[in-house]
């Protein structure tokens, strides 16, 4: 009973030590091991930072493009018959893509104006269509109904 050595070497049952598996690490295996999940680790770490940062980017590019498409312009100016008249030929020549038989740049302000304009007034806009059939835009003749409406409702 008083065996120096039983005392200091644990009892180990004889199940766990024959065919369990386990060996003896080689000396560096585990810190080999060690260095290997933390490298993993660190390569996930940078997978899910780089996912986020590309997240945070396209959101900051989405909310810039909304932004920007969404920004209302200044409302046309209203130009009277006369000077809508006066620009039909070029405003002609800005709808066919025909810039070079305009005599001067035709301005996008001055394009919104006309649109307005042809939209509101039913005499330009029928002299319009007649000199040039079939170029009025699309633009205006979707948003034709809107603007009847919309003055049969002030008329209330």
């Amino acid at each position: 009973m008083n065996d120096p050595s039983a005392s200091s070497t644990p009892q180990v049952p004889p199940a766990q030590t024959a065919g369990d598996g386990w060996e003896d690490c080689a000396p560096g295996q585990l810190a080999a091991l060690g260095g290997r999940l933390r490298a993993r680790s660190a390569r996930r770490r940078w997978a899910v930072q780089g996912v986020g940062l590309a997240a945070c980017v396209l959101l900051a590019a989405g909310v810039w493009g909304v932004s920007t498409l969404s920004a209302e312009e200044p409302p046309a100016a209203r130009i009277n018959c006369r000077e809508c008249r006066k620009h039909f030929e070029a405003y002609e020549a800005f709808l066919t893509s025909k810039f070079w038989e305009a005599d001067a740049k035709f301005e996008k302000g001055l394009a919104r104006s006309m649109d307005a304009h042809l939209t509101r007034c039913n005499r330009c806009r029928n002299r319009f269509s007649d000199r040039f059939p079939g170029v009025l835009p699309t633009t205006v003749a979707m948003a034709l109904p809107l603007v009847l409406y919309a003055q049969r409702r002030r008329r209330r």
